[in-house]
């Protein structure tokens, strides 16, 4: 049954026994709406048990628009019906109008009903009258409120949005207030996350190779992306054991780091140095014990891979790490003055290196070199032709099996979108050129990058196993997203795509498969 919350997130109306006039969904919004309720959970419960309503509403801010979700609980067991993503609370009200033809729900006047209205008994279906089956043109009537998602793994998502309209915490907040169980789906820009809940609560979370409370944690920072949610049964294994509000609360946290590091002018291509030339493990230990709390071992081992030449980035892909992970290590160093930033290189870095004592140097006509490469690359782009990109990936692969190291690959598809249409067509080349001329400053000298086909970029990662390629892509994507690439006034989206031999497989052929973006 519905009951009154303590939560201070969300909002509880005194229950009432028929559904909602235009009259109360207006005064519902218009709750959610004002600036103390700003991203605070609104609910509406009505009916009478053993079946009950619920209707919520949501504005996770100022003039953002407002997330309706609808709700049944029968005999204790609430499933969501329907959301809507609008400020248009006459569509909202239309769509339980189609829920319950059988009920005056006055419409035009806006009045709401008060209490001396007859209490309506609703403990058939949605949209059944006591006396039997709803008439056939209000159950067509109500599918046009239901949003329609494609068929995916087990079924139809039983709602979807964009993250940018509804915060994932209050997103799952509200699966956690539906009491709902299946699996969240959550498409960001770099990786695809997935959280699985037995009656609101949440039990497992995946995000690429991690699992459990970080992977959720992680979720929570997330502003952008696609979710979907599907009615399914969460597995067996458990890896969440902290409540949903705790690790909120550990989300924002993540995001406040995150910021916190922005704001010292941390990115990718931040290269870290160590402030102390010798320091004992002891001496470590009690430095970073005066900071936040945070993991010790991996703030060691975090700091023993800095080497004062190299780039955040590249001390991913040496490390892989986790956001979750690195960002509140990272953090705690820097606050704590064992680490400090430098957005250039090092000067050791700069000039030309030291000849070796008595060996003559010998001449190489590097014009002829070039010369020789030309007819490798387009000559519009500069970039490496497809057929050669292939070579050179052939070449990594025959090395690779033969030494028995690891290589990995990654591949871009790039399209521009029209924002107010939605519409995606292919880069141009002068876009693909820009977006690899931004792509340089990130990789490795050793790392190889070419057309892919002909609409693409790819990347050949040499000695790069695939936790570490996945590092790279993620960070690499959130480098391209922070720039807000452009061309001709549309925005350039991306997918992308990774793999690696040996961790996801062994031919070469196999592996543009498994690399490929879908």
């Amino acid at each position: 049954m519905l009951q009154n919350r303590q939560d201070k997130r969300h909002i509880q109306l005194p229950r009432q026994a028929r559904p909602p006039s235009s009259h109360d969904i207006d005064h519902l919004f218009g709750q959610a709406t004002a600036n103390a309720n700003i991203g605070r959970v609104v609910e509406l419960p009505f009916g009478s048990e053993p079946v009950m309503f619920m209707i919520t509403v949501t504005l996770p801010k100022l003039r953002e628009k407002a997330q309706w979700m609808f709700y049944k609980v029968d005999h204790g067991q609430s499933s969501l019906e329907w959301s809507e993503t609008t400020s248009d609370t006459t569509m909202i009200h239309n769509a339980l109008c189609a829920q319950f033809p059988e009920v005056d729900m006055d419409l035009k006047s806006g009045k709401g009903l008060g209490m001396g209205a007859p209490p309506l008994i609703l403990q058939q279906g949605i949209g059944e009258p006591a006396g039997g089956k709803a008439p056939r043109q209000s159950q067509q009537s109500m599918q046009q409120y239901r949003p329609q998602a494609p068929s995916r793994g087990p079924g139809k998502s039983l709602m979807e949005g964009e993250l940018k309209h509804l915060s994932a915490a209050n997103l799952m907040q509200s699966i956690q207030v539906g009491k709902m169980t299946g699996r969240l789906e959550v498409i960001g820009q770099n990786d695809t996350i997935n959280v699985f809940f037995a009656d609101g609560t949440p039990v497992h979370a995946l995000a690429g190779g991690a699992e459990g409370e970080g992977a959720l944690v992680e979720l929570v920072s997330l502003t952008s992306g696609a979710y979907k949610f599907y009615h399914e049964a969460p597995p067996n294994k458990r890896t969440i054991n902290k409540r949903l509000d705790t690790l909120l609360l550990e989300g924002a946290t993540l995001t406040d780091h995150c910021r916190w590091l922005d704001g010292k002018g941390v990115n990718a291509e931040s290269y870290l140095t160590r402030l102390h030339g010798n320091i004992t493990e002891q001496s470590f230990e009690q430095i970073v014990s005066k900071g936040l709390p945070c993991d010790l071992g991996l703030q060691k081992s975090l700091y023993q891979a800095i080497d004062n030449h190299s780039t955040l980035m590249e001390l991913l892909r040496r490390l892989p790490l986790r956001k979750f992970e690195w960002v509140p290590a990272l953090h705690n160093m820097i606050n704590c003055q064992l680490v400090g930033i430098r957005n250039g290189p090092p000067p050791t870095q700069v000039g030309v290196q030291q000849e070796s004592k008595n060996v003559s140097p010998t001449k190489i006509d590097w014009l002829a070199v070039r010369a020789a490469e030309r007819s490798l690359y387009r000559s519009d782009s500069g970039l490496l032709l497809f057929p050669a990109f292939l070579g050179f990936i052939e070449r990594e692969h025959q090395r690779a099996q033969a030494l028995r190291r690891p290589y990995a690959i990654v591949i871009l598809e790039l399209m521009s979108r029209n924002d107010e249409t939605n519409e995606r067509v292919p880069l141009s080349i002068k876009g693909v050129k820009d977006v690899a001329q931004h792509i340089e400053g990130l990789k490795r000298k050793c790392d190889i990058m070419g057309h892919y086909e002909t609409f693409s970029l790819a990347l050949l990662l040499p000695e790069t196993s695939s936790a570490s390629a996945r590092t790279f892509a993620r960070t690499l994507c959130d480098v391209l997203i922070s720039r807000g690439l452009q061309e001709e006034g549309r925005h350039i989206v991306m997918k992308m795509g990774v793999g690696s031999v040996p961790d996801d497989c062994d031919r070469l052929e196999s592996l543009l498969t498994v690399a490929h973006p879908r």
